[in-house]
C-alpha cells in the first residue's frame, strides 16, 4: 500500500530533480524501489504533468505575452518558427510514445535500464 507520506516524498523528489541536469524520471524509479512503492506509470506521468503546470504557472506572464504576439497575421517569422517547433515537438513526442510504449514501460520499471540511462547522461554531461 502506498502511503500519503511516500507520495509526498516522490513529489518532492520530482520537484527537486526536474530542474537539475539529472533524470527526474530515473530518480523516481530509484526511490520507488528504495521505498518499496509500486505505482502505475500514470502516477509518474502525473508528477511530470504537474511539473509542467508549475512551470507554466511561473512563466504565465511570458506565455500570455508570447501568445498575444503570436497572431499569425502580425507575428514575425521567428515567432511563427517557435510555434511551429512547439507543435512539431508535441506531435513527434506523441508518435514516439505510441511506437515505443513497451520500451518506455521497461525503462520506467527496470533499475538496470535506469542505471544505464543515468550513466549515459552523466557521460554526456561530462563531455559537454
Amino acid at each position: 500500500m502506498v502511503t500519503f507520506f511516500k507520495i509526498i516524498i516522490l513529489a518532492i523528489i520530482q520537484g527537486v530533480t526536474e530542474w537539475l541536469p539529472v533524470s527526474s524520471s530515473g530518480h523516481l524509479v530509484i526511490f520507488q524501489e528504495l521505498l518499496g512503492i509500486q505505482v502505475p506509470i500514470s502516477f509518474d506521468i502525473g508528477l511530470h504533468l504537474r511539473s509542467v503546470f508549475a512551470l507554466a504557472l511561473y512563466f504565465r506572464a511570458t506565455i500570455v505575452s508570447r501568445l498575444r504576439k503570436a497572431n499569425p497575421l502580425n507575428s514575425s517569422s521567428e515567432e511563427k518558427q517557435v510555434i511551429l517547433y512547439l507543435v512539431l515537438s508535441g506531435i513527434s513526442t506523441t508518435i514516439m510514445v505510441l511506437i515505443l510504449n513497451d520500451v518506455i514501460r521497461v525503462v520506467f520499471t527496470d533499475l538496470r535500464a535506469v542505471g544505464l540511462g543515468l550513466f549515459v547522461t552523466g557521460l554526456l554531461l561530462a563531455i559537454s
